[in-house]
């Protein structure tokens, strides 16, 4: 993978009622699509055949656009199933091949892209589905700058990708923890 050291800049939303339990503390996160976190034109990190007939139905796909994903552990691009979210890189769903029927999941106002569904189609024509989709997982750098990590920052190259999966897994994000030790410590 390209580790970029290119300084990126990340915009702040204020998110309404986010750690409302800590008494008059207001936040300010990311909330930027996940576009502004994937390296452009990356390559090799597409899900295999393998990987799809088995973790298929399971997966929790989100777009370049989407503004969540799931939790990263330390299993990711290992296992599928609760481990995080894989990229959607097709860009009409309208193209992709057969037709699904979604569950409906109702989390992210009702925009969740998770692929766990009730389909008609048989293995092969599910896989077929899946591959046309284009779907891959994040690369380390990618997961590090979901979690806030600056792309100024670079890990040791005798990591090899299997271990920065492992050292990026069940991380929290940077800036949400300098706010939590800021509201604990200044106040």
């Amino acid at each position: 993978a390209v580790v970029s050291t290119q300084s990126r800049s990340r915009g702040f939303h204020k998110i309404p009622g986010l750690l409302t339990s800590i008494p008059g503390f207001e936040v300010e996160l990311p909330t930027q699509p996940l576009s502004e976190y994937l390296e452009p034109g990356l390559t090799g990190y597409d899900l295999s055949d393998k990987f799809l007939s088995k973790w298929g139905w399971v997966l929790d796909l989100v777009t370049p656009s989407s503004t969540r994903s799931c939790c990263f552990t330390k299993g990711y691009s290992v296992k599928a199933e609760g481990s995080g979210s894989v990229l959607q890189q097709l860009s009409d769903p309208s193209e992709s091949v057969g037709q699904l029927s979604l569950d409906g999941f109702s989390g992210n106002g009702g925009n969740n892209e998770r692929s766990m569904c009730n389909s008609r189609l048989s293995k092969e024509e599910f896989l077929e589905h899946m591959k046309s989709l284009r779907l891959r997982f994040f690369s380390p750098r990618e997961i590090a700058r979901i979690h806030g990590i600056p792309d100024s920052y670079s890990f040791p190259e005798v990591l090899s990708e299997k271990q920065l999966y492992k050292l990026l897994g069940n991380g929290l994000n940077v800036s949400v923890v300098r706010l939590l030790i800021e509201k604990v410590l200044l106040e």
